[in-house]
């Protein structure tokens, strides 16, 4: 709505109302003629989720049911054909990531105040999200638990409770030493980042070249396969119907395993990048040496995410674990 609210003020046209101006055609109906600059927040959403921005082009993303029918069906994201590269990006990578992020989350409490941690926190436990709680039997109003607990009970999972205060303190020095390490020693920060991460990177490397070559060794199989079984279906050997129930559920386990094939590669890609990520994070962190507050754009650019441990008694002390992991270069010490 702000991004709307911003565009309406300097007069940029609505696409429909630009393009109308530029061929010379009328808008649909009166509304669209008296308010060319009323952008919709689905079209603003729509621009910022669209890859070509990347540079990139998307195909498949929606196909009809059969020749018969002209109605579009959206494709699963794991069908759709991406060429990469074909023209030149108006964003870079990582801008384009966090606008991702930022776009599927509530950013505001219960309490109506700015959320600077949406999508960030997370239980350690069950994976869910922690959401803000709002108190008015306390002298603070904000504080977050575990979403499966808060809806399900202590059968599914536990409170991980942490107050909003806590929660800031922990991350706004967390980060402020991260910017001083770097700033003080870059070659030595950047050193330590990438000895802890090499090694966790070998292995996930390992890992995920083996499970990529399972994947293209099945892909590979089930091509001969369904090929086998339209020459059955020719010579008589199959009939039509067991022919193209077979081939569907070929036909279905090939695209998850491409989709798999996608994942791996982009997983492998990440973890030859370690050095990359290393320098990159380190000069990040330089920009946030003199920080005096936090806000959504910092927490989104330097972090993946927060996880939240349940707290624990430690020789009669109450402790609670906070984990942050930073974009490129994860958790550190």
């Amino acid at each position: 709505m702000r991004i709307g609210t911003a565009l309406r003020r300097d007069k940029i046209l609505k696409p429909r109302a630009y393009t109308s101006k530029e061929t010379g055609s009328k808008y649909s109906n009166e509304r669209d003629v008296k308010y060319p600059y009323d952008w919709s927040p689905k079209t603003i959403t729509t621009i910022i989720q669209n890859q070509a921005y990347l540079g990139h082009l998307v195909f498949y993303k929606a196909t009809t049911k059969s020749f018969k029918s002209k109605k579009l069906v959206a494709n699963d994201e794991s069908e759709w054909i991406i060429a990469k590269n074909t023209h030149e990006p108006l964003v870079d990578e990582q801008t384009f990531e966090q606008a991702q992020k930022i776009t599927v989350i509530k950013r505001r409490t219960c309490t109506g105040e700015p959320h600077i941690f949406a999508g960030l926190i997370r239980c350690p436990d069950c994976g869910k999200a922690m959401h803000p709680l709002k108190r008015t039997d306390r002298t603070y109003t904000a504080s977050y638990s575990c979403n499966t607990y808060s809806r399900y009970g202590k059968k599914y999972c536990t409170m991980h409770y942490i107050r909003y205060d806590t929660l800031y303190d922990i991350v706004f020095n967390d980060i402020r030493r991260c910017a001083k390490l770097a700033q003080t020693d870059e070659n030595a920060f950047w050193e330590t980042l990438n000895k802890s991460e090499i090694g966790k990177a070998k292995l996930r490397l390992s890992q995920y070249e083996n499970e990529m070559d399972i994947a293209e060794k099945r892909l590979s199989e089930i091509g001969i396969i369904i090929k086998q079984l339209y020459e059955d279906s020719v010579i008589g050997r199959l009939s039509s119907e067991r022919f193209f129930d077979m081939s569907r559920e070929y036909e279905n386990e090939s695209t998850a395993a491409k989709a798999k094939i996608r994942k791996f590669q982009k997983e492998i890609a990440s973890c030859k990048a370690v050095n990359d990520n290393s320098r990159q994070f380190t000069s990040l962190s330089k920009k946030y040496v003199d920080i005096t507050e936090l806000n959504a754009s910092m927490l989104n650019e330097l972090i993946t995410k927060i996880e939240v441990h349940e707290r624990e008694i430690f020789n009669g002390s109450r402790m609670q674990k906070v984990d942050i992991y930073f974009n490129f270069v994860g958790s550190i010490g």
